[in-house]
């Protein structure tokens, strides 16, 4: 475990922008992000979109960004959290081999200027 603490730490230090792709001059203001809609408790939930808790695809696309139907009314947490100060978030549950699109997820993340954390 020291080990591997000492080789993210010297990594991080020799290629800041290449491991992270983050410019080090710029302080990390980060929060964990789960959208789960309100009363509604994912894991207990017998919906399949709600099945596996993964709600960063177009699915849920009015809990995290504008959608694009009209009369929709978004929460647009991205534009809300950037609003708000932060820059980076930590989100759980991305599981990218259940077949849904997150590619809209990631474009709104980058539009509005965060940094996306997860476990691969």
């Amino acid at each position: 475990m020291t080990l591997l603490v000492w080789i993210l730490a010297w990594t991080s230090f020799l290629f800041p922008n290449f491991v992270f792709g983050w410019q080090p001059d710029i302080p990390i203001r980060g929060i964990c992000y789960k959208p789960v809609p309100k009363g509604v408790n994912p894991l207990k939930s017998q919906n399949d979109y709600l099945s596996d808790s993964d709600l960063y695809n177009d699915d849920f696309r009015a809990l995290w960004g504008k959608d694009p139907n009209e009369g929709v009314v978004s929460r647009n947490d991205l534009h809300n959290l950037r609003a708000d100060g932060f820059n980076s978030l930590h989100i759980y549950d991305w599981n990218p081999r259940n077949g849904r699109n997150h590619n809209n997820f990631l474009d709104a993340v980058y539009a509005e200027g965060l940094k996306v954390w997860t476990r691969a």
